[in-house]
């Protein structure tokens, strides 16, 4: 089957990005450079595997194109994660990020305060609601927000059930809520968060306990 123009340039950039071991930061300095933005989290769906396949969904001028541009000169963007440099160049480009997302959109800059960032109305707390229902060996787990997918894998593994679905956006929508592992990594998602860091993490635990009590009521 014949590559669209999309497909054929994702696969390209792939074969790059690869071959070159560039890392997103360093992608995201040469296109700030450049005077063009494309978020984290957008750059991994574009070189994640069998993108090329979902091509329709990344916009080519704003999106592909920007990327490809960074990928033009190699020879001085580069820097292998072996590099004794590596970690600092990727933290003071992951910084840079903060700081376009907060001039850009106005997201909040101190995510990573210990008390829970919310908005004024709420107060330093927010009751939220989880449930879990079943139907003899298949469950249903909700969250009232966007759950980041490694959080939801971890539901259904620990889950007692033969299957297990877990659905976000149920009842309510507080925004996305990231994994631990996406707490430290800047991008729209985790920007807009709402919750202190770590929640991610305990309402993960509340959706397996409340599986748990499901199982144990049957």
């Amino acid at each position: 089957m014949e590559l669209t123009k999309s497909q054929e340039l994702i696969r390209q950039l792939k074969e790059i990005k690869s071959k070159n071991e560039i890392t997103y930061p360093r992608i995201i300095e040469r296109m700030e450079k450049n005077g063009k933005f494309v978020s984290l989290s957008t750059l991994r769906r574009v070189f994640a595997d069998n993108s090329e396949m979902n091509a329709n969904n990344f916009n080519y001028e704003n999106t592909l194109l920007p990327i490809a541009e960074a990928l033009l000169n190699v020879e001085d963007l580069p820097t292998p994660a072996d590099s004794p440099h590596a970690k600092e160049i990727d933290a003071t480009a992951d910084e840079k990020l903060r700081a376009e997302k907060v001039r850009q959109y106005g997201f909040l800059s101190k995510y990573e305060a210990s008390a829970v960032v919310t908005r004024a109305s709420w107060g330093p707390t927010k009751d939220l609601h989880f449930f879990a229902v079943s139907f003899g060996d298949v469950a249903f787990s909700t969250a009232p927000f966007e759950q980041f997918d490694t959080n939801g894998q971890e539901v259904r593994a620990a889950s007692p059930f033969k299957t297990t679905f877990t659905l976000s956006m149920t009842n309510e929508s507080y925004n996305y809520v990231p994994s631990t592992l996406a707490e430290d990594h800047m991008s729209y998602e985790v920007s807009t968060c709402r919750f202190e860091k770590g929640s991610g993490s305990a309402f993960r635990d509340e959706q397996i306990r409340l599986l748990n009590e499901c199982r144990a009521a049957q």
